[in-house]
Order: C-alpha cells, then sequence, then structure tokens
C-alpha cells in the first residue's frame, strides 16, 4: 500500500473509533434496559407479590374459620387447631412482609397486622387490660378496628392463644370474652390480607405502577429508580432482620439482650418467622430475574448471593429452642452472632459488587455504611 493510502486508511479508522454513538442507537439501548427492568417488575409481582398476598389471603381464611370453631366449640383440641392456624398466618406474613409499600402502608394495614417492635408494651398493656374482663364480649368487627392498631393483628392475637390465661379458651365459660377476641381480631387479619390480595390482582392498580416503570410513572420513572427499589427492599429488610428482629433479643457487647422483646416468642415462632423471612428475600432475588439487569458476571455473582443467602437460611432453620434458651447457651448463641455476620455479608454483596454490575454504583448506597 502506497504510503498516502496507508495514512488515509489510519485516519478513517481512528474516525470510526472516536466517532460517537448516534442518537438512535443511544435511544435502542435505552429502550432495550427499559424493557428488561419491566420484565424484571413483572416477574417480582407476578411470581412474589401476587402469590405472596394470595397465601397470606388463604391464611387468614383458615384463621378465620379456626377461631370460630373455637369459639363454637370450646376445647383443647379446637384451641391447639386455632394455634396451628396462627402459625400458618404468621409464617405466611413472614414471607410477604418484605413489601412495605403500596396498598400495606396505607390505612396502617401493615401495623394493623403486626405492631412491632412495641418498644413501649403498650400493645401487650392493652391487650392484657381488654382480656382482664369482659370488655370484647359485645365488640363487632368495627369496634375493634377502631382500636389501638397495636391490639389488632398477630401481637395481640398470640398473647390470647398463648399468653397467661389462655387456657380459658378451652372452657365455655371464662373464655367467651377472650374467644371473642380471639375470632375477631382473626377476622381483621383475614380481610386485611383480602384487601391486599384484591389489590395487587387488579391490573390498572399498585401493579401496574410496579411492572411499569418509566417517564410517565410518577413512582418509577426510569430503570435506574426500578432497579433501586427493588434491591434496596431486600437491603433494608435484611437490616431489619439483624438489628431489629435478632438485635432486640440478642443484644450486643456494650448492651445487654431482651428475650421478652423477642417477636412471637409466646408462640415459639420467632426462629421460624425468621427463617421465613431470609426465604423469602431469596424467592424474591429469583423469582424477580434480577440477575438479567447485571452488565458483567451476571451467572457468578448471582450465585455467590445465592451461597450467602442459602447459609442465612441454613442457621436460621438450625435453632430449635425458645428465645430464652437460646440465650443462655454458649452454642447457639454464637450462632446467632454467625447469623447476624452472615446477613451482613449478604447486605455487603447485594449493596457492592451486585449493584455495580446492575449499574447502580453511581454514588449511591443502599446500606448503612457498616
Amino acid at each position: 500500500m502506497k504510503p498516502r493510502l496507508f495514512l488515509t486508511a489510519i485516519a478513517m479508522a481512528a474516525a470510526l473509533v472516536m466517532a460517537p454513538v448516534m442518537p438512535g442507537s443511544a435511544h435502542a439501548a435505552d429502550e432495550r434496559q427499559l424493557l428488561q427492568t419491566r420484565d424484571i417488575m413483572a416477574s417480582t409481582v407476578n411470581s412474589f407479590v401476587r402469590p405472596g398476598y394470595a397465601a397470606f389471603h388463604a391464611a387468614g381464611d383458615r384463621l378465620v374459620a379456626a377461631a370460630q370453631q373455637l369459639c363454637a366449640s370450646p376445647g383443647s383440641a379446637s384451641l391447639d387447631a386455632t394455634r396451628d392456624a396462627f402459625t400458618g398466618a404468621v409464617l405466611s406474613w413472614s414471607a410477604i412482609e418484605i413489601v412495605r409499600f403500596g396498598p400495606v402502608s396505607a390505612e396502617n394495614r401493615f401495623e394493623r397486622v403486626l405492631f412491632y417492635p412495641d418498644r413501649k408494651g403498650t400493645g401487650l398493656r392493652q391487650v392484657q387490660a381488654m382480656l382482664a374482663g369482659d370488655e370484647a364480649l359485645g365488640w363487632t368487627l368495627a369496634d375493634l378496628q377502631g382500636k389501638s392498631v397495636a391490639i389488632q393483628g398477630l401481637g395481640g392475637l398470640e398473647f390470647a392463644l398463648f399468653g397467661e390465661g389462655a387456657q380459658a379458651l378451652t372452657g365455655a365459660g371464662q373464655g367467651k370474652s377472650r374467644c371473642r377476641y380471639v375470632d375477631l381480631a382473626a377476622q381483621n387479619i383475614g380481610s386485611i390480607g383480602a384487601e391486599l390480595d384484591a389489590a395487587w390482582a387488579d391490573d390498572k392498580g399498585v401493579a401496574a405502577v410496579w411492572m411499569k416503570p418509566g417517564p410517565d410513572n410518577r413512582v418509577l420513572r426510569d430503570p435506574t429508580e426500578a432497579l433501586s427499589q427493588l434491591i434496596g427492599t431486600m437491603i433494608h429488610f435484611y437490616e431489619h432482620i439483624r438489628d431489629v428482629r435478632i438485635g432486640n433479643f440478642l443484644g450486643t457487647a456494650k448492651k445487654p439482650g431482651l428475650p421478652r422483646t423477642a417477636i412471637y416468642r409466646r408462640s415459639g415462632l420467632t426462629m421460624p418467622s425468621i427463617a421465613a423471612n431470609l426465604s423469602a428475600i431469596k424467592l424474591l432475588f429469583n423469582q424477580s430475574g434480577i440477575e438479567r439487569s447485571l452488565t458483567h458476571d451476571a451467572q457468578k455473582l448471582g450465585d455467590m448471593v445465592r451461597f450467602e443467602m442459602d447459609q442465612t437460611i441454613k442457621t436460621a432453620n438450625s435453632f430449635d429452642s425458645d428465645v430464652e434458651a437460646l440465650l443462655t447457651d454458649t452454642e447457639t448463641r454464637e450462632r446467632l452472632e454467625y447469623l447476624q455476620v452472615a446477613i451482613r455479608s449478604v447486605i455487603q454483596r447485594l449493596d457492592g459488587e451486585f449493584s455495580a454490575a446492575a449499574g447502580l454504583n453511581a454514588g449511591f448506597s443502599f446500606g448503612d455504611g457498616d
């Protein structure tokens, strides 16, 4: 090749390398990203949120039926059946309570299902005072729903079924008022479950907002906001489990634990509910298909996150004693501390490498900085 032609060829090649991306090409890439993100958010709704609320609705219906049978035919067998239905409601709620946005945040629905943490013992005192007399005997569901949120849901119901005086539910005499409260609290939980199920089933309601991020969406205006909401939901719930669900009763080197503050301690569901919480986060991670948003190492990063999630679930499922017993045994205390460390590891993975690979690393941090 002649020198002049050679230099011309080099100049043309350099021009191609340095040429900016054409607007049409950039627009096409943005459109692909938006469609992919919408697919991820639709999977989140259809494969996680909707089934989760449908399961909670069904568990609430079973709880209502069991409570009404208990009041109609008091006895040990019907009390056991109602306690079993309560366990089902707790675990189904634990599998979907990661969702803190949308209809559950309206009309105090979340707090009416679960008022926790009850830092001042407000709910317990109110429930104890109410059960000490016959106050609930003349109540309707509307009456209960007009009372404090602290006595409307799972916390108050747990005390009535498992706390001091619960054996009154096996007899038709002094337990009538208590059983009326159990019936109404169950109805309240069932009613809220039905409302949440219906709200998310509506394709034109909150589901449309969640599934269709974009410039016309008042909440999720672009893929970055949508993916940030999704990853942030997982990270913040991990933080809550570590710091509140476990941290409240375990304590730290500088602050003693408070076993009586443990969630669902009377029913023995503290660790089963936490295991259900942790399993729900992994299910959300898998069912959303969020790995599709990653720009590199998708399979590797996804597998690393799942492995660390599995360690938290396996550890949480390894406890089979009540909270007081867990805290008095050195080996189980150390495993609880390890569980907190394992949760922290998942948080760091999601907040670091995973978020960066999803393109959310431009000065954005979901975690609490620890």
